[in-house]
């Protein structure tokens, strides 16, 4: 009876270790890495081309250029927010920075837009914000930042 008994738990280890083989495989784990996309390193003051509305070129002020990064905060808290949250926050920050940034002269020309993160980001450990200003028709040609507004991180 034993060697029946060690014969059926053989085939049942060998039956489990065959599902196993062929539900998983040998495959090795694969480690994701996250690397925060160049958009959230920029700063206030920089202006940028968006040639193809994906990739970004930091250029002169001075020259025509598509957008002008107006300030940059960090949004609060460990937990992701969702997307309607982060967008309304965004909105809000970024519109208070834009009034300390924008020379006045400018502004009826003028049209905010933001970069926030998305989950992915958030679990990536992206929480920054990057408030932006582009002409309401066309390219900016000039730096459009106040006299008195700060070169570093605004918020």
């Amino acid at each position: 009876m034993i060697k029946v008994t060690a014969a059926a738990a053989a085939i049942l280890a060998g039956a489990v270790g065959a599902a196993a083989v062929l539900t998983h495989g040998f495959k090795t784990p694969i480690r994701a890495v996250y690397h925060e996309a160049a958009v959230f390193r920029l700063h206030p003051g920089q202006c940028l081309n968006l040639p193809n509305g994906s990739s970004l070129t930091v250029v002169s002020c001075t020259a025509p250029h598509d957008v002008e990064v107006s300030g940059t905060f960090t949004l609060p808290g460990p937990a992701w927010p969702g997307p309607a949250a982060v967008r309304q926050e965004a909105s809000l920050g970024c519109g208070a920075l834009l009034a300390q940034y924008l020379d006045p002269q400018f502004a009826t020309e003028l049209e905010q837009s933001f970069v926030y993160p998305d989950q992915a980001d958030w679990d990536g450990g992206t929480r920054t914000v990057v408030c932006e200003v582009r002409a309401a028709s066309g390219q900016l040609t000039q730096p459009v930042r106040a006299a008195t507004a700060s070169p570093g991180a605004v918020g």
